[in-house]
């Protein structure tokens, strides 16, 4: 029964160590699941962000078109007004000034919205990577841990073999390097 005792401590040590190694693998695995939230998260507050600027960019189109109505209505009204009539080429060129300023108006507006879209996207992608990165480090820790359960549970093996009188070298060295 006394040779039976450093395998039996052996044993209870790699056990700990196994046990030791699949709670942290569990633990991983929950922040992987919670990465994976966050980042889903993370999307859909990026999608509601752009549909409210989608919204105001096309509240912002609306006002420049009916600003751009009621100075044309101005406009023709004052011309009429003054006796000069709707078709006169200032009555042209002011109204052409216009049309102008809101395309020109409407197209900045546009722009700016589709720069909002590209930043969201590469929000997306940033958070994306970060996740990747985050995966990777949790593995590194987790092979790390691995690595050093097995070490603390070689070395435990070896210092329980020889208190228990058994020797860990041959002839080539030690057995349990």
């Amino acid at each position: 029964m006394p040779q039976a005792l450093p395998f039996i401590a052996l044993a209870i040590t790699a056990a700990s160590a196994g046990f030791s190694v699949k709670s942290q693998l569990d633990a991983a695995a929950k922040q992987k699941k919670a990465r994976k939230r966050q980042l889903a998260a993370q999307k859909e507050a990026e999608r509601i962000k752009q549909v409210r600027a989608d919204v105001e960019s096309r509240k912002e189109r609306r006002k420049q078109l009916r600003e751009a109505r009621i100075r044309k209505a101005q406009i023709i009204s004052s011309n009429v007004l003054a006796g000069a009539g709707e078709g006169t080429t200032t009555t042209a060129g002011a109204l052409g000034s216009i049309n102008t300023n809101v395309g020109r108006g409407v197209g900045q507006i546009n722009e700016a919205r589709g720069f909002g879209e590209a930043l969201s996207q590469q929000a997306g992608l940033v958070a994306d990577e970060e996740t990747k990165i985050q995966n990777a480090q949790s593995k590194n820790a987790i092979n790390q841990s691995i690595a050093g359960a097995v070490d603390s549970t070689v070395s435990a093996g070896s210092n329980i073999f020889e208190r228990f009188g058994g020797t860990t070298t041959t002839a080539g060295g030690n057995i349990f390097a």
